[in-house]
Parts: C-alpha cells; sequence; structure tokens
C-alpha cells in the first residue's frame, strides 16, 4: 500500500520527524492532536489506457496538509514536505514509485482559531 509506504518516507526524512516528532495521520487528525503535524490522504488516482488494456502504471493525487499553530512553522514543516519528496524515485513500501512532484500549494487558515495550514497537492507516478 503505497499510503504506508508516504507515511514511513515522510517519518523517515529527519527535517519531517523533527518538527512532527511521529505525527502524521491518514485523513484526519485526532482532536487535540498537539501541533505541527501533517495529515495525508489519496484523493484520486488515474491509470493509464494501453491497446492491450489497462497499464500498471498510476498517477496517484495525494493531498497533505501541514498544521501548526504559527503561520511560519506551518510554512516550514510544507517546506521540509516537499525536500522530503521533490523528485522522489525509488520504493515507498514495495511499491516502486517513477516520479513525484508538487501540483499545487497554498495556504489556509483552519476553523479552528489559531492553526494554520499549508495544504499541497502532490502527484506520485507509480506501478501497481
Amino acid at each position: 500500500m503505497i499510503e504506508a509506504g508516504l507515511r514511513a518516507h515522510l517519518l523517515g526524512a529527519a527535517a519531517v520527524d523533527t518538527l512532527v516528532a511521529g505525527r502524521v495521520f491518514p485523513l484526519l487528525m485526532p482532536q487535540g492532536s498537539p501541533l505541527p503535524s501533517l495529515v495525508y490522504q489519496r484523493i484520486a488516482s488515474s491509470r493509464q489506457q494501453m491497446y492491450c488494456g489497462t497499464s500498471r502504471l498510476t498517477a496517484g493525487t495525494f493531498q497533505i496538509d501541514s498544521y501548526a499553530e504559527q503561520y511560519v512553522a506551518a510554512v516550514s514543516l510544507a517546506a521540509a514536505v516537499r525536500a522530503a519528496l521533490l523528485d522522489f524515485q525509488g520504493m515507498l513500501n514495495g511499491v516502486p514509485v517513477r516520479h513525484a512532484f508538487v501540483e499545487t500549494e497554498g495556504d489556509l487558515l483552519d476553523p479552528e482559531p489559531g492553526i494554520f495550514r499549508v495544504s499541497q497537492t502532490w502527484v506520485i507516478w507509480y506501478s501497481e
């Protein structure tokens, strides 16, 4: 499962783990979690159609949100995520990844007062 590999890769990046201390959550951050934290989710997958059928090559679109109590801290965490993943090629939990890149990135104010978020949309090309 590529999602588990993505989480492990982010935690394996010293710059990321130093900031989040293991707080990398799928889909939803548990209420009351300390900040800064990361939340990730796969929001889409597209598979390449070939003449002979569907290719195993998949473009997975993932959202990674960096949460912090200060804007600068959220931006710094997003930068650490970018450094860890940009142009990545290799294995994520046994899944061969050909390329990873940021498609979009934007700053958001969370509905909870005092929580800042930087949302990144990543496209990760991998083989299923």
